[in-house]
Formats: structure tokens, C-alpha cells, sequence
């Protein structure tokens, strides 16, 4: 027989990040979100840490997180630039 294996998002991002960066990195992205006063649920962060295991450009990010973010698009992703958080996994 086949037998066929997905992995969750919460499964994913280990391989690359490791389960304690991952939390961390999570952790921080949805404080940021916090801060800049976005509305914030579980998935958004995990959607962000996709686009970040998937190596996203800044740009493509800001357009994405346009729809939830608004006005705040540019300032978070000015801030996850800065904070490398994309270079954890590709350095």
C-alpha cells in the first residue's frame, strides 16, 4: 500500500527553523502584529511564517499582508527585514 503523509504548517517550519526558533520567531511576529494594533488569530502569523519558509520577497509580502495589515503593510515588513527574521532559514 501507499501511504500518504502531509505535514501541517506547524509540522513545516521546524524542518527548516527548528520547533524553539520557530515558536520564538512566531512569538515575535505576533507581538509586532500586536503593537501595530492589526487584528491578530492564530493563522495570520502562521501565514507569515509561510511566506517567510517560502523566501518571499519583502514587496510580495507588503501586497499580501495589504488585505489585513492596511496602512501597516510597509511598517511590518520594514520590520521583519530588519529583524532578518527571512535570513534564519536561508544563511
Amino acid at each position: 500500500t501507499t501511504e500518504i503523509y502531509t505535514l501541517s504548517l506547524h509540522d513545516a517550519l521546524p524542518i527548516c527553523l527548528g520547533a524553539e526558533v520557530s515558536a520564538k520567531i512566531r512569538s515575535a511576529i505576533k507581538a509586532k502584529l500586536i503593537e501595530l494594533e492589526a487584528y491578530v488569530d492564530d493563522e495570520l502569523p502562521d501565514y507569515i511564517m509561510v511566506m517567510v519558509a517560502n523566501n518571499r520577497t519583502k514587496v510580495q509580502m507588503e501586497d499580501d499582508l495589504g488585505l489585513f495589515l492596511n496602512n501597516n503593510a510597509g511598517a511590518f515588513t520594514n520590520w521583519l527585514q530588519a529583524a532578518g527574521v527571512g535570513k534564519v532559514c536561508y544563511s
